[in-house]
């Protein structure tokens, strides 16, 4: 490939991706894309700007209220208040109860991922999987062994 060519084929790839690729950062213009005002999230947390500023949440800072969820987390995932560390006022953080298994949401209430009738926690005290209704894979669920009193982790038995 002669000189010529290669400058023709560079200045072609140039203009390509300055006219059909949309994400390029630079324009026709020559000037730099700015990111659009609503869609700067400056703590990188999943919330952008705005919401935070709604929410009064701290742009500055993942966790807000320090109580080990992300403000994300709080608005999005567990609906909780980004701004108090205990929504539901028991003395627990909103990340523990989250940690262990408890909605943060309820002073008592444990969460049943699997909907097995066994709550988190007390899956989480047995050493069963939350995730998963029939932890062991023999067909009886993990809540109905533990009140047959066979053991939900051992299959047969």
């Amino acid at each position: 490939m002669s000189d010529k060519e290669k400058k023709i084929l560079l200045i072609a790839v140039i203009v390509f991706l300055m006219f059909f690729i949309p994400e390029c950062s630079v324009r026709r213009t020559g000037e730099r894309k700015q990111p659009e005002p609503e869609k700067i999230d400056t703590d990188s947390d999943g919330l952008y700007d705005y919401e935070e500023a709604q929410k009064g949440t701290d742009a500055d800072k993942k966790d807000t209220d320090g109580d080990g969820l992300s403000d994300y987390e709080e608005v999005r995932t567990w609906k909780t208040d980004p701004v108090n560390a205990d929504t539901d006022g028991d003395g627990k953080s909103d990340g523990e109860e989250a940690d262990e298994g408890y909605d943060p949401k309820s002073k008592t209430a444990q969460l049943d991922t699997d909907m097995d009738g066994l709550g988190n926690a007390d899956e989480k005290k047995i050493g069963t999987d939350p995730d998963n209704g029939d932890t062991d894979g023999d067909g009886m669920g993990d809540k109905q062994e533990v009140d047959a009193g066979r053991d939900p982790l051992e299959s047969g038995k």
